[in-house]
C-alpha cells in the first residue's frame, strides 16, 4: 500500500500538444486531501490532459472542456 507523506507537489494542466496550458499546483503540501480550484474560461473547448507529480509518484488523466 501507497504510504502518503507531506511533501513537494505540482499539478500541470497540458493540451493534446503536450503544451502546457496552466500550473494549477506547484509546492509544499501537507499530508491529506487537497483541492485546485480551476477556471478554464481562457481555453478552447477540447481535450486536455493533466498530470500530478508527488514524491516519486506520477499519474496522467484526460479531461474534455466544453465552454
Amino acid at each position: 500500500m501507497k504510504q502518503w507523506v507531506s511533501g513537494s507537489v505540482r499539478l500541470d494542466v497540458f493540451n493534446t500538444r503536450g503544451q502546457i496550458v496552466d500550473v494549477r499546483v506547484d509546492g509544499f503540501r501537507s499530508r491529506g486531501t487537497h483541492m485546485a480550484k480551476w477556471n478554464p474560461i481562457q481555453l478552447p473547448s477540447g481535450t486536455y490532459y493533466y498530470r500530478i507529480m508527488t514524491n516519486g509518484y506520477s499519474e496522467i488523466k484526460k479531461m474534455i472542456i466544453l465552454t
